[in-house]
């Protein structure tokens, strides 16, 4: 209990207050995190009745730490609270709330941890209650994006970017010339006389093309090619590939 008291005096008056809240906040969600792992671990020692020492040990520490950060804790949110009582009754209820449910979950856990108080009472009863206690007020871990990302420097070697356009498109005044094969059409898209008429009725304009199928061709989610160009003008609907 002195050293309880010795820490609290320590922290509360010798560290600066905005610190406080912030390292106090963060240690706890390391302890949270910590006292997880020794549960898990601790559940996987006593399923192969190995001894769980170590894990307890942790756990012991744990409970004494948790209660100084909720000792610290309980002066923050009372300093908190004058500043509450004058946003107005919407943000008084919602601090009581998170007090009454803060206070509910801590005493819950501490509950436990003190039925735990010897290392053949930490039952896997208790480490199951401990367990989906600290899953649930734990912070979440995020999980790692396997496969999607490079996992090592892949050494590409250093270019100089390009300072000069290599390709001037016909719309910023490249080359114009309408090429035969330009024209031509293929399985996939072949010009017949609905297309080439709907084509000239839009002087084959590329710009006019795109925004007429954009305001006029309704947007199907399929795969492949199914319709074709054709059926997809008959409909006025279809997915990337058929329009």
């Amino acid at each position: 209990m002195k050293r309880v008291l010795f820490l609290l005096t320590l922290i509360l008056f010798l560290l600066p207050s905005l610190c406080l809240a912030d390292d106090l906040t963060r240690e706890t969600q390391t302890l949270l995190l910590k006292a997880r792992d020794s549960v898990l671990h601790a559940e996987k020692e006593l399923s192969k009745k190995r001894s769980i020492s170590p894990d307890f040990k942790t756990l012991k520490s744990f409970a004494e730490d948790l209660r100084i950060n909720h000792m610290l804790l309980q002066d923050r949110f009372q300093t908190r609270q004058q500043t509450v009582n004058t946003l107005g009754p919407k943000a008084i209820d919602r601090h009581n709330e998170m007090l009454r449910e803060y206070n509910r979950v801590i005493e819950q856990l501490l509950t436990i941890l003190d039925s735990s108080a010897t290392e053949k009472a930490l039952t896997p009863d208790n480490l199951k209650k401990l367990r989906t206690l600290l899953e649930n007020i734990a912070p979440k871990r995020p999980n790692p994006i396997y496969g999607s990302l490079p996992y090592r420097h892949l050494n590409y070697s250093l270019k100089a970017p390009l300072s000069g356009v290599t390709v001037e498109p016909a719309y910023q005044g490249g080359d114009q010339t309408v090429k035969e094969e330009d024209l031509a059409d293929t399985p996939l898209a072949p010009i017949s006389k609905i297309i080439a008429e709907k084509a000239r009725e839009l002087q084959w304009n590329p710009a006019k093309i795109y925004d007429w199928l954009k305001c006029n061709i309704q947007s199907e989610w399929y795969w492949g090619v199914q319709k074709g160009a054709e059926e997809t003008l008959r409909q006025k609907s279809g997915n990337d590939a058929d329009q």
